[in-house]
């Protein structure tokens, strides 16, 4: 049942609509046949139990996430642009990758806009991992943003909910760890200021100081 779903509901659910098609389900570790009567109520408690293993391999695998956090071990799965996965989740420099985020930034701080820089990016042709010429303002804005173009990470960006899990930004209901040095940078810290400062600068001339 655990492998069959991972939470009551789906499972009952998916049993109910099957027996409606007149497909019956044997579930041979549980020894429990949807044909026979009393099927529903014994489908019901294995499928809290089920949902109930789930929460809590989840609930460890945080806590081991989080231990690794601490120790400054746990970098990322998946690798910004720039970078690749080296052994047990470092990063390593892509040389191509890296040269086009140093020069967003170069860009950037030389007074174009993020704008210009996405249309720039397209009319060239420079293509994305995969493979598309499809840039946005949004991927400009995180890379001039994200700390590990200077070879930090910010742990715990986002967090899931108790169950049902669900993928929320972190804006503060979760305690966040900052790790220095964790991987190579591919931009000095000095040119990373400056583009935040930049960029504070330019938020308050459109949304005031107060945006």
């Amino acid at each position: 049942i655990s492998r069959f779903a991972r939470n009551t509901r789906d499972c009952l659910a998916t049993l109910r609509e099957l027996s409606a098609l007149g497909v019956s389900v044997l579930f041979e570790k549980e020894n429990i046949n949807t044909e026979t009567l009393t099927t529903e109520l014994m489908v019901s408690v294995f499928g809290a139990l089920a949902q109930q293993e789930s929460v809590s391999i989840s609930e460890n695998g945080r806590q081991g996430f989080r231990r690794r956090m601490e120790l400054g071990q746990f970098i990322t799965t998946k690798p910004p642009y720039g970078y690749r996965l080296k052994g047990s989740g470092g990063l390593e420099i892509i040389r191509s990758e890296a040269e086009l985020v140093r020069w967003v930034f170069d860009a950037y701080l030389s007074g174009h806009s993020v704008g210009w820089i996405v249309n720039d990016l397209i009319s060239r042709g420079i293509q994305d991992r995969k493979g598309n010429v499809h840039w946005t303002t949004r991927q400009i804005y995180y890379w001039l943003s994200n700390e590990k173009y200077i070879g930090d990470t910010l742990c715990q960006k986002t967090y899931k909910t108790g169950f049902p899990f669900t993928q929320k930004i972190n804006h503060g209901e979760v305690d966040q760890i900052y790790v220095e040095g964790s991987h190579p940078a591919i931009i000095s810290r000095e040119v990373f200021d400056k583009a935040q400062s930049l960029r504070q600068m330019k938020k308050k001339k459109i949304y005031g100081p107060d945006g």
